[in-house]
């Protein structure tokens, strides 16, 4: 009689480019090291665990899990691997990517272009948010640099696409933040969607970016960022190598072993540099906009 393959669940969102890479690396160890029946449909960041997966006979669980999830998951008594790591859940290992490096990577993106002031611009109660925040603080505070921090509102628990939703309703207060600044300033938003939001708010208040603010997010959507005016830096996270991690952790985990560490960190691969970052900033106002009218009619 033919073994049955083993069946892994993916609870993964395909909406959003990180989440379509961690199922890329996912089926790469599918396919290279195990073999695994891997079950998954459509879905979003903050959708609810699937009726099917209760019956699905499963083996074990890759899953964005969050507070809503974790329940009805534990109740399937099979191991389960985190990729969200909104916070920590006692006995599910976690696999995230490295916020420090990927703040690192921003931080000296901003400062080799010149930059000596900087902004942060993310939403309150994002994990991710605040976890890149806390790191380029750091980072700003051992250049001895001043940083200027904006976060729109949002409430304890709310799913993350209702807070990432309220930057668009929150112009006003971001575009006065946005005008208080210094010029020239180096702006790190917590992710590509906010990026998005700045550059809108930047262009209506006829802020010049890069040349006043130089902007780079988190994510490198290709389709956000080339839809931003202007195309939006923005740092590369490896999250097919996070869903890869997470497929050898569970499938150990599927064996009986235990993992050595409750959460791994993967760092980001690099800086994918864009328009709102492509200038060297310089202090004096007048010879920026020498500088930025030359960029803009050398070619004329």
């Amino acid at each position: 009689m033919k073994k049955q393959r083993p069946r892994v669940a993916l609870m993964v969102e395909s909406s959003r480019v990180y989440g379509r890479e961690l199922l890329r690396g996912v089926a790469l160890f599918a396919r290279t090291r195990a073999n695994w029946s891997l079950l998954h449909h459509e879905m979003t960041l903050d959708s609810g665990m699937p009726d099917w997966l209760r019956n699905a006979n499963i083996a074990g669980v890759i899953a964005r899990v969050d507070g809503n999830t974790v329940g009805p998951l534990r109740k399937l008594r099979v191991p389960i691997v985190d990729v969200r790591c909104d916070r920590a859940y006692p006995g599910i290992p976690q696999v995230e990517t490295d916020n420090q490096r990927v703040a690192e990577l921003a931080f000296g993106h901003l400062w080799e272009r010149g930059f000596r002031r900087f902004a942060f611009c993310g939403f309150r109660f994002a994990a991710y948010s605040e976890a890149r925040l806390s790191y380029f603080r750091q980072f700003a505070s051992d250049a001895k640099c001043p940083l200027s921090e904006y976060r729109s509102e949002g409430r304890p628990n709310e799913p993350l696409t209702t807070i990432e939703k309220s930057g668009m309703l929150d112009v006003e207060g971001m575009s006065a933040w946005l005008s208080s600044l210094e010029r020239p300033t180096g702006l790190f938003v917590c992710n590509d969607i906010r990026g998005q939001q700045v550059l809108n708010a930047c262009q209506t208040l006829g802020l010049a970016v890069p040349d006043d603010i130089g902007v780079i997010g988190v994510d490198d959507n290709d389709t956000i960022c080339q839809l931003c005016d202007p195309p939006l830096s923005s740092v590369r996270p490896d999250a097919a190598s996070v869903g890869y991690r997470a497929a050898e952790i569970l499938h150990a985990a599927m064996a009986g072993s235990s993992p050595e560490r409750e959460i791994e960190y993967v760092p980001p691969t690099t800086v994918i540099e864009r328009s709102s970052t492509r200038v060297i900033a310089v202090e004096d106002r007048e010879l920026a906009r020498v500088c930025r009218f030359i960029r803009q009619h050398a070619c004329d």
